[in-house]
């Protein structure tokens, strides 16, 4: 259900790749990436994905 609902809003928002994690009392309790790092090299992204937030942070 929680993929069917990200893979949904990245198609809406046209969001190549992205990373989740859920922390509780500071321990993962779910880290998953979706997408892809790079398109153009089909380079899948993972939890250690560096993505680029530019002027929104």
């Amino acid at each position: 259900m929680l993929d069917d609902c990200i893979q949904n809003l990245m198609a809406q928002m046209h969001i190549p790749g992205m990373s989740i994690a859920v922390v509780q009392a500071g321990e993962p309790v779910l880290i998953k990436s979706y997408g892809f790092a790079n398109i153009e090299h089909s380079i899948p992204a993972t939890e250690r994905t560096v993505y680029e937030i530019a002027s929104i942070g």
